[in-house]
């Protein structure tokens, strides 16, 4: 009894030392076709941040006030909605969208323990890569999150995709990003490649950024796009 008292002991004061996050992860779900792939609910101030990827097979176009957040379990009593937004507002298909929404009062649950937050994501689907293959009607789809409360921020840069001159689209990891398109990604590499229109041919990579990278030559029709802040990711054809 001795013995299994000393280890039940031990055991509790380990489990004291390390955050309820290592033990108990956020779990979110949407739908299929739409996996949620990570979620962030942060403190001072009270934002949600989620990011799912369109597995629709259509692009998809977000209005403003696409994202509904309903939250119980803070100052306010009862459940209140939060209206935020998606980002790119013209996701492509197989591409990553980040939704945001502000949560006002404070949350009355402290850092590491679990939140349970409803949303309601607001779209349109498209026939292409373009705003004018977006129409009405306007598709809604809810989901879920158990969430752990969080001190600080998650670290997502956007990037801007800028052709140039000439014809032709931006294709990051895989997925065509049309121009003026913005997206938002985690720091790390990513696999680029200038994709020229018919009659088209690529010329050069450029950037604007304080410290993302692209790898030389620019001339490569194909290198690898280094992200460590908000960038615009250029490309010239003729």
């Amino acid at each position: 009894m001795l013995v299994i008292g000393l280890f039940l002991s031990t055991v509790f004061l380990i489990s004291l030392s390390h955050p309820v996050q290592s033990y108990i992860p956020s779990q979110c779900s949407i739908t299929p076709l739409l996996p949620c792939l990570d979620t962030v609910l942060t403190t001072s101030p009270n934002l949600f941040t989620m990011v799912f990827q369109n597995n629709l097979g259509q692009a998809l176009y977000f209005p403003s006030s696409a994202f509904n957040v309903i939250t119980t379990g803070t100052e306010v009593t009862g459940s209140q909605s939060s209206l935020g937004s998606c980002a790119p507002l013209l996701l492509p298909v197989g591409g990553e969208a980040v939704c945001t929404a502000t949560i006002p009062g404070s949350i009355v649950l402290p850092t590491g323990t679990q939140f349970l937050v409803s949303f309601i994501i607001t779209y349109e689907l498209c026939g292409g890569n373009t705003f004018s293959s977006c129409n009405t009607p306007t598709y809604s789809t809810t989901g879920s999150s158990l969430q752990m409360v969080s001190p600080s921020t998650t670290s997502l840069y956007a990037v801007t995709f800028n052709v140039v001159s000439g014809s032709g689209t931006i294709v990051l990891n895989g997925v065509s990003y049309p121009n003026n398109d913005v997206a938002y990604f985690v720091s790390g590499n990513y696999v680029i490649f200038a994709q020229p229109a018919l009659g088209h041919s690529f010329t050069t990579w450029g950037i604007t950024s304080t410290s993302s990278t692209i790898a030389p030559p620019y001339t490569a029709q194909n290198t690898v796009l280094t992200l460590s802040s908000n960038a615009v990711l250029k490309a010239t054809f003729t």
